[in-house]
């Protein structure tokens, strides 16, 4: 679904809308790709970051969180993981965006 209001530039293009796309067994490896892309680059990535990143479905999504992605012009540009605590309450617990999005 595109975000209502919202045309990121990317690239240099701000005519194309970015969809956000809930998470698909088909996306796991981007998921893993982008955040310990990210993690390398800023941070370093530590045993629960690589448990996490391997395994989304156990780790987030089975205690109700959510794994989104960000698409652009067809591609894959960013990710996120949402940790639920219950009573509509998330945390942000991973985030990673391409270079060329960036």
């Amino acid at each position: 679904m595109p975000v209502s209001g919202f045309v990121p530039m990317i690239n240099g293009d701000t005519q194309t809308p970015l969809e956000i796309v809930q998470y698909s067994p088909a996306l796991k490896g981007w998921f893993e790709r982008l955040n310990r892309e990210w993690l390398e680059r800023y941070f370093v990535v530590e045993a629960i970051d690589t448990k996490v990143l391997q395994n989304p479905e156990q780790e987030i999504l089975s205690h109700g969180g959510r794994v989104l992605f960000g698409r652009h012009a067809g591609a894959i540009v960013g990710t996120c993981a949402l940790k639920h605590h219950g009573d509509g309450v998330y945390e942000l617990i991973k985030m990673a965006v391409t270079a060329d999005a960036q």
